[in-house]
């Protein structure tokens, strides 16, 4: 009998809630990192950990702007894993990596919505196609900048 992975669940949700999940993560993360700059005394301020923890910071700084979603596209299904297990990582990459997949599924279900809209020939669905294509650049570009970030631990 082949063993079940109880730990990794699949979810449906809706791809506002992905969106605002996955920014509302790196934002956290975003902050957590700024404030570990902030507070850094004048002798640690210039050590390899908090010069990568103020480029992190930079990086993630986009976080704290979720972009607004176009109404048609809020409920758009979308399936992303959900990870079940009770004693799960919270290291800061691992909360990047699931901000990440949430917003991967995101980016799913916007191609998604394109594909089965695209070739309609309706009015006005091409400027919906167009806004669809501006969020799923947006949100692919905190994505790339989530997935360059550095998480150094407490001693380097």
């Amino acid at each position: 009998m082949a063993k079940v992975n109880l730990r990794a669940v699949p979810v449906t949700g809706s791809l506002l809630g992905c969106i605002e999940a996955g920014y509302n993560d790196l934002s956290e993360l975003h902050n957590e990192c700024q404030e570990i700059v902030d507070n850094a005394s004048d002798g640690l301020s210039q050590t390899q950990r908090i010069q990568t923890l103020t480029e992190t910071a930079d990086a993630l700084y986009e976080a704290d702007n979720t972009p607004d979603v176009p109404e048609f596209l809020q409920d758009v299904e979308v399936t992303y894993t959900e990870d079940r297990r009770k004693s799960k990582s919270t290291s800061r990459a691992s909360r990047r990596d699931e901000a990440c997949q949430y917003l991967y599924a995101a980016i799913e279900g916007i191609e998604q919505w394109i594909e089965d809209h695209s070739g309609d020939g309706e009015d006005g669905l091409s400027d919906e196609i167009q806004e669809a294509e501006e969020l799923r650049d947006t949100v692919q570009e905190l994505i790339d900048a989530a997935e360059g970030c550095e998480f150094p631990g407490m001693y380097g």
